[in-house]
């Protein structure tokens, strides 16, 4: 597994995304913030995770310290 972060394609704001590939990652944020498939943009963030479900990495997460991650509030100011 890999942790992709997704975006929609204007936009800062996004979601760190579990899944086997681009395409995976890309077709499960589409369905959380209910946007089409061609307008998500996704980046690798690491490599062979030793995870086992794909999913969201939300704001509270283990898997955030875990994998050295976080999420930005409106004032750029780490959050997890």
């Amino acid at each position: 597994m890999n942790i992709y972060w997704c975006r929609i394609y204007d936009d800062d704001c996004g979601l760190f995304i579990v899944a086997k590939s681009a395409g995976a990652a890309k077709a499960l944020f589409a369905g959380i913030v209910g946007e089409d498939f061609t307008d998500i943009r996704c980046a690798i963030r690491r490599k062979n995770v030793d995870e086992k479900n794909e999913g969201e990495i939300d704001l509270g997460d283990r898997r955030l310290k875990k994998y050295n991650l976080y999420y930005c509030d409106d004032d750029g100011n780490e959050i997890q």
